[in-house]
């Protein structure tokens, strides 16, 4: 069973869970709001109470309720950050099937854009519904009939989405950084291994990797502008990894 909470709780749904634990194999907590403040809530005390014993815990949620409230590169760094700790601190053996993968432009309210607050990608509906390019709503000049990414939540996507293949196990327990902002997970996939790194503070940061014996890694940057630009491969039995603000990479074992 695949058991689904919501934001901060959702009692009966909790009861059960608590009850009939044999009985979940996996738990989606949807924490709408503690995710898009701050993605760090996963590796908080209050998470991994909630978590408990339970191994396959992830949150596949890129709703931001007050998409205003952050600037687009934070929120795109924000949801890598979210999927990174999903897999360490969640455990999650499942990462993404996504909710809201496209809603058409000019879905929204006074305190919320469900267009670029929630989904993925986005769509201009055919001319009698949809909005005039260059109106407000659709500054992006998207045509009638068509579909575009939302660029903070697509990017934010591809970092595992593009790298993090269907069998990979995930290297070692949960990290030790204990940066705000900071994301590491580590995976073996074919007998190589994959490194997902995470920045999403507003000055670069600098991770360093031991891995035992040297070998050379190859790289992709992702970031609100970039989505798996290649990155010069890197040799070493130590590493240092120098991300940008507001960034993702995932190193690759040739």
């Amino acid at each position: 069973l695949l058991h689904v909470s919501s934001d901060n709780d959702w009692h009966i749904g909790q009861t059960y869970i608590d009850a009939h634990p044999a009985t979940i194999w996996g738990y989606s907590h949807h924490n709408i709001t503690a995710i898009a403040t701050d993605a760090d809530w996963l590796k908080s005390s209050t998470f991994l109470t909630l978590k408990g014993t339970k191994t396959n815990v992830f949150v596949n949620e890129t709703e931001y309720m007050y998409p205003q409230n952050s600037s687009n590169a934070w929120k795109c760094a924000n949801n890598m950050l979210r999927d990174l700790h999903n897999l360490t601190f969640g455990g999650a053996e499942v990462v993404m099937p996504i909710i809201h993968i496209c809603k058409q432009l000019g879905e929204s309210s006074s305190y919320t854009s469900n267009t670029d607050g929630y989904a993925i990608m986005k769509c201009n509906l055919l001319q009698q519904y949809g909005i005039t390019p260059g109106q407000e709503g659709n500054e992006d000049m998207l045509g009638y009939g068509n579909f575009g990414e939302n660029a903070w939540n697509y990017n934010a996507y591809r970092l595992t989405g593009d790298n993090l293949p269907v069998g990979a196990i995930r290297v070692g327990g949960q990290p030790t950084i204990s940066t705000a902002g900071i994301g590491v997970a580590v995976f073996r996939a074919g007998g190589k291994l994959k490194l997902f790194l995470v920045n999403r503070n507003s000055g670069v940061a600098a991770v360093t990797i031991s891995l035992g014996v040297a070998k050379t890694l190859v790289g992709r940057h992702y970031d609100l502008s970039h989505a798996g630009d290649v990155l010069t491969p890197r040799t070493g039995s130590t590493i240092i990894f120098v991300l940008p603000a507001y960034s993702g990479q995932c190193w690759s074992e040739v």
